[in-house]
């Protein structure tokens, strides 16, 4: 097939190459294939420079990539034989047959290809893997030389090198579209969720008591967020009004809301004692392994209609604040630790006797953390704006809060934000 007994240059000169201009196609070739966009493209373009310098009547390129890719020069007819040719000498290359069972080609594969003459076939080799075959072949015996083995192994070596590349790229690519496939899904599906935790942003009258309710998502977050609110009567005259904001985004910050909210409700039902239904929910949320999601803050509160007092039980969550009917302003400032991580933790609750007038406003963090540079709204900021606007009504109070907020943060909230407004009337 090959005699390698011959080392002149007398067949590369014949067809009028130099030393230089293999060099320069060389170069070529390199760089055609130092980038992996419109990738089969270049495989193509790099084959046919291949032909400017080694002999033959036809170049062939196999690769083992998704599937079985070929590529000739020049375009033959019969593709299809000269690609069942490739795939012997690959699987040969890879061991994946007994040579000694195919050194005679296939009488259909000779055929289709024309007289045997002279052929070099060279693995393509990329990561330690033969990756393909490439294969040059002429009518003529004895045509090639040792300077000819030579050029092909670089060549082969950098396509194998290009081929690595461009797997490579391909599987990053399928990895990110798969990401981007599961974010949406879960995101969809935290979207559905959310909408069917969330009660509607109304106003509601119950018993005396007037509820106004604000949530705003954060402008520049793609996922769902954290943030969440849950208004219902218990018996005797009682109101509950939970609000909350679960650490992290997406679908499993909607999960962990679905248990928070539900646990609270179902505790409030049994007994409606906020510091009760807290140190309950707590010991709930710390059996149940959410991994980074695990931790939460929440306020509890029951306003009971009947008697005109306010009790609540915080868990790591932001104060609320309470304006008389006089225009002062006051800071609830009973505490407790974050939901969901410390088992065993007893929250304690206050009372307060709430007046006809008096207004109770609580936030999430969305608000009080809305800043421009390291300014921030702060509780100040709240407290500032309900000395200000005492005569509001709870709706409008609410709006008019998430807008100072918003003015704050130029425009753009940088978390989600809730605004539960509630006034005894």
């Amino acid at each position: 097939m090959i005699n390698l007994g011959d080392t002149s240059m007398t067949r590369i000169r014949r067809i009028g190459v130099t030393d230089r201009a293999i060099a320069g196609v060389l170069a070529d070739i390199a760089h055609e294939l130092s980038s992996t966009s419109d990738w089969k493209a270049r495989l193509q373009n790099a084959l046919s420079l291949l032909c400017d310098i080694i002999p033959s009547k036809i170049a062939g390129l196999g690769v083992q990539m998704s599937d079985w890719q070929v590529y000739s020069c020049p375009d033959v007819d019969n593709i299809e034989d000269l690609s069942e040719l490739l795939l012997e000498h690959y699987a040969l290359l890879t061991g994946e047959i007994n040579a000694d069972n195919h050194i005679s080609m296939h009488e259909a594969i000779t055929q289709g290809i024309g007289e045997l003459g002279s052929f070099l076939s060279m693995p393509v080799i990329g990561a330690g893997q033969v990756l393909g075959v490439l294969h040059v072949r002429v009518k003529q015996d004895n045509a090639y030389s040792r300077e000819d083995v030579s050029v092909l192994s670089v060549v082969a070596l950098q396509i194998g090198s290009f081929i690595q590349n461009v797997m490579t790229h391909e599987e990053e690519a399928d990895y990110r579209r798969q990401r981007q496939e599961i974010f949406e899904r879960e995101h969809h599906i935290a979207q559905m969720l959310q909408q069917a935790l969330i009660p509607p942003q109304v106003d509601y009258e119950i018993d005396g008591v007037r509820i106004a309710v604000k949530y705003e998502p954060a402008m520049k977050e793609a996922e769902v967020g954290g943030d969440f609110y849950d208004i219902f009567k218990l018996k005797d005259g009682k109101v509950g009004i939970l609000i909350g904001d679960v650490a992290g985004k997406g679908l499993p910050a909607a999960i962990r809301v679905a248990a928070a909210r539900y646990a609270v409700r179902s505790y409030a039902y049994l007994d409606s004692s906020p510091g009760l239904v807290m140190t309950r929910v707590n010991d709930a949320l710390c059996r149940d392994e959410a991994g980074d999601e695990s931790m939460l803050t929440a306020i509890f509160l029951v306003m009971d209609t009947t008697k005109g007092t306010l009790a609540y039980a915080s868990g790591g969550h932001e104060p609320p604040m309470l304006r008389s009917a006089d225009g002062s302003v006051h800071e609830l400032t009973q505490g407790g630790r974050v939901l969901g991580v410390f088992a065993n933790y007893c929250y304690e609750e206050e009372t307060r006797v709430m007046e006809p007038g008096d207004t109770l406003v609580v936030v999430t963090d969305g608000i009080t953390e809305a800043r421009s540079g390291n300014d921030l709204f702060g509780s100040e900021g709240v407290e500032k704006f309900l000395k200000e606007n005492r005569h509001l009504t709870p709706s409008q109070t609410a709006s008019g809060l998430l807008q100072a907020a918003t003015e704050k943060a130029n425009g753009a909230l940088q978390d989600d934000a809730a605004i539960v407004v509630l006034q005894l009337t």
